[in-house]
């Protein structure tokens, strides 16, 4: 599997610029301008959900313009963009777009607004969970009829990968923890294979934080909210020992009850962090995954944790040159630039957790 950092090249200036048939205009990639052998991706998750199908395009362009300039003053050099795609039931075999999907142009739009800011920028369809029951896990998906699922993925995807495409997007991740659907090498073949086509490299599968399973021809992504025991941080919740538990846990990944590992597929090198997020609460190490909702009531903010999480697998990211991170996420349209909901563990304004992104971004080696 090939380095994102040999491969991501970065708009870096002036460049000529291309019309494309949706009539945007956008910034031609320039060629790869990196000085140093290794940098790392430095991204922050823009996810494009609940109230998107509020806005005028306009108005969610201008959101997105607000985010954009906000990341960037993290030192960011990348923008993961995340959008919502939409299943009648767990089982159904009708992967589509729903009322919070974007459409292939207003996505294009998007990636102009990301790239003409100079950032690098990936494209991630990501199944929406809210229609189900409980809101189950996507990972638990039970299609009936599995070669009609993966012929209407495939169907919904192209219009996006090459929307993707033409606009500039630097990498797309053709499934996000879709797990239960891994064993299906055929029907992801195709997936692989129709991206290469519509779209060329640079594609990738998020793994979940507990499957582990590489796709022939997808780059390596991890959602990383590697789960932690009392045991392992024995030393105390530091910066050292939750460093020390992540890397323990990339090198030997388990599922969330610690009694099935799976060896990582491919080296460290080729691996990149997505999703890297923590509940800013003192157990947050218990359930990495959690949300605000899933918080009990009372229970007391430690940012102080979060931005030592955040720290720690930035450490891990350099110790080992990982291909990068992400760090999770910025909800559009409901963030604002200034926004520090104490409540919402994903919110950095102003707090420790947004200095130690910036730190981490800012690091050269």
């Amino acid at each position: 599997m090939t380095s994102l950092k040999r491969r991501w090249p970065f708009f870096t200036g002036a460049a000529l610029a291309v019309t494309l048939a949706a009539g945007l205009t956008v910034p031609a990639l320039a060629s790869n301008t990196v000085a140093s052998p290794w940098s790392p991706v430095k991204s922050i998750s823009v996810f494009l959900k609940d109230g998107i199908s509020t806005l005028s395009d306009a108005q969610l362009e201008t959101k997105m313009q607000e985010a954009t300039t906000y990341i960037k003053g993290l030192n960011a050099n990348t923008i993961s963009l995340n959008f919502a795609f939409s299943m009648t039931s767990l089982t159904s075999n009708d992967p589509h777009a729903g009322t919070e999907t974007p459409s292939p142009q207003l996505l294009a739009a998007l990636i102009h607004i990301i790239r003409a800011n100079g950032l690098n920028v990936q494209i991630r369809p990501e199944l929406d969970e809210t229609g189900f029951p409980n809101n189950t896990w996507r990972g638990l998906i039970s299609p009936t009829n599995l070669p009609l699922w993966f012929s209407n993925y495939e169907a919904f995807l192209a219009p996006y990968l090459e929307a993707s495409k033409l606009a500039g997007a630097n990498g797309f991740v053709i499934g996000v923890e879709l797990s239960s659907l891994l064993t299906d090498e055929d029907g992801w073949s195709q997936v692989v294979q129709q991206a290469h086509t519509l779209f060329g490299p640079n594609i990738q599968y998020s793994q979940s934080h507990n499957t582990i399973r590489a796709l022939p021809g997808a780059d390596f992504g991890w959602d990383f909210y590697t789960q932690m025991t009392s045991a392992e941080l024995s030393g105390g919740v530091n910066l050292s020992t939750l460093a020390a538990a992540m890397a323990k846990n990339l090198l030997n990944p388990s599922k969330d009850n610690s009694t099935t590992s799976y060896p990582l597929p491919v080296p460290l090198t080729s691996t990149m962090l997505e999703e890297v997020g923590v509940p800013a609460e003192a157990y947050g190490y218990l359930n990495p995954t959690w949300v605000s909702s899933d918080i009990p009531p009372g229970t007391p903010i430690d940012r102080q944790f979060q931005a030592n999480w955040f720290t720690a697998a930035c450490n891990v990211v350099f110790a080992d040159h990982l291909q990068g991170l992400s760090f999770w996420a910025i909800y559009l349209p409901d963030w604002s630039p200034e926004e520090n909901d104490s409540a919402d563990y994903s919110l950095w304004s102003g707090t420790t957790s947004e200095d130690a992104i910036k730190t981490c971004f800012a690091r050269t080696q």
